[in-house]
């Protein structure tokens, strides 16, 4: 018997609930609940959705969270759970990352702060405080000199102590567009192992890919670009690779070992720079992993993507996702009458976007989302790739088109997240299971600029298709019903005031 079916049964016996009313009420044979029940059976997503909901006035909020991840856990197998609880909690430091990254912009940075925010243990700490004194006296020294900061890295996606130091420090200085910046995500992650039970604990190459997309995600998020994970590494000599790992400035060679050991070279810079050439041929003959791209290459990379009529399309974000609701009526009021090959966009995109909602499509909404839509004076984050012009009346209707489409449409699903939990500078998105892609909304001063990154791995896109899944169907969101009838009241309130 699994934990779910155990689980059910005692609920049920211990609330004193007729299987055969409950079996009535969502229309389900009764026999098939007490094969779950007994184990003989797995409950497939509509079952348990009907049952829930039957259940939810009868058991406490805390009953009904722990049945749902027993639920899930049994539907998907042990090591496919992992994975979904693995996503959930990277995406979750990455929203903690984007409000610390926005906290300390407002007051300054401290390592010492940083090291207790981010719970990093004693035997990191000594890595990190130095690693902070390497990145500070490179900044100072290209500030100084009046030349690129030089950073190019090589260390496993997994010591995110490291990576989110480099990353909030880059965004402390006045540096974008002044930083020579390479990253490779070492693909040997020691880290990256599961607790399989009677199979132990065993390294999963699968997690190792999810850590890098969603590391380099991050940077592309603040546009930096990242590279392949690789197995190159800069080798002291034909004898053992003690030092696998490394980061090298203008002015330092460290090295770092497999257990985050750092030793540190800074005796001669003709050294320095000698490494650093030998280093930068190894990226060049590396391929970008996530890159910032400009509108020129925008519609090379999606517009002319094939859409699988019966492919399902996913969105992993706390930003309503308005621009798949742009028609060619839509385009033709908002893409400036100046704007280069303006029909061309209008007739491409326009038609991206009507296959696009041919798909089943799954995406979220806060209210903090949609208010932001509707009341932001700042077009330019709502339609960057084309400088769009919004008007009330216009937001307005692309409100209203996406709500009739979500109410119409049998297979595609909309939810209202109860509580900002997803990242609000970074989507995630992935279609027929084959594609996972990374878009962000980037600025450098008053200039928008794209990223738009792609990574094409049915395992990875996979996982990401089985955590949406799970986020969707989850108590951290609200029904189709309940959030269809949340973003009608949205829409009807801006509909007075605009009026």
């Amino acid at each position: 018997m699994s934990a779910f079916s155990e689980t059910l049964s005692n609920l049920i016996k211990r609330n004193n609930i007729s299987i055969y009313g409950l079996a009535k009420n969502i229309h389900c044979d009764r026999t098939g609940i007490q094969k779950v029940m007994s184990g003989e059976r797995r409950m497939d997503w509509n079952t348990y959705n009907a049952v829930s909901r039957e259940l939810e006035d009868k058991l406490s909020q805390p009953e009904l969270e722990d049945l749902y991840e027993k639920f899930v856990q049994d539907y998907y197998g042990e090591q496919e759970y992992q994975k979904i609880m693995y996503i959930k909690k990277r995406l979750l430091e990455t929203r903690k990352l984007e409000l610390y990254i926005d906290k300390v912009a407002d007051l300054g940075f401290d390592v010492t702060d940083y090291i207790e925010e981010f719970d990093i243990g004693k035997k990191e700490e000594a890595s990190v405080r130095q690693i902070f004194q390497i990145l500070e006296e490179e900044f100072q020294y290209a500030e100084k000199q009046g030349v690129s900061a030089r950073l190019y890295t090589n260390i496993p996606s997994g010591w995110k102590q490291f990576w989110h130091l480099i990353l909030i420090l880059l965004n402390q200085k006045q540096i974008k567009g002044q930083i020579d910046l390479k990253c490779i995500f070492g693909s040997v992650n020691l880290e990256k192992q599961i607790d399989y039970g009677n199979s132990g604990n065993r390294f999963d190459m699968d997690l190792v890919m999810i850590e890098n997309f969603i590391t380099a995600s991050e940077f592309a998020a603040y546009g930096y670009n990242t590279y392949e994970p690789g197995d190159q590494i800069l080798k002291k000599n034909s004898e053992e690779v003690l030092f696998p790992y490394y980061i090298i400035t203008n002015n330092v060679y460290v090295m770092v070992a497999y257990d985050g050991t750092i030793i540190i070279d800074n005796n001669s810079r003709e050294r320095v720079n000698s490494i650093a050439d030998k280093c930068r041929g190894m990226f060049d003959g590396k391929s970008e992993f996530l890159k910032v791209v400009n509108p020129d290459t925008y519609s090379s990379i999606i517009l002319d993507r094939d859409f699988n009529q019966d492919g399902n399309v996913f969105d992993v974000v706390n930003r309503i996702c308005v621009a798949a609701f742009y028609s060619k009526d839509i385009l033709r009021k908002i893409v400036p009458e100046n704007y280069p090959d303006r029909s061309f966009v209008i007739e491409t995109v326009g038609m991206f976007y009507s296959s696009l909602i041919k798909q089943n499509i799954s995406m979220y909404f806060t209210i903090e989302s949609v208010k932001h839509f509707m009341e932001s004076e700042d077009s330019k984050k709502e339609g960057q790739y084309f400088n769009l012009q919004f008007t009330p009346e216009i937001k307005l209707e692309i409100l209203n088109r996406l709500y009739e489409y979500f109410s119409k449409s049998e297979n595609s699903r909309i939810r209202m997240l109860k509580d900002n939990i997803m990242s609000n500078e970074l989507h995630i998105f992935g279609w027929d299971s084959k594609i996972i892609c990374a878009c962000q909304y980037l600025y450098y001063g008053n200039t928008p600029v794209d990223a738009m990154s792609f990574v094409y791995s049915p395992s990875v896109t996979g996982h990401f298709e089985k955590y949406n899944e799970y986020i969707l169907n989850s108590y951290m969101c609200l029904n189709q019903e309940k959030s269809l009838k949340v973003l009608r009241n949205l829409i009807n309130s801006y509909e007075d005031s605009v009026g």
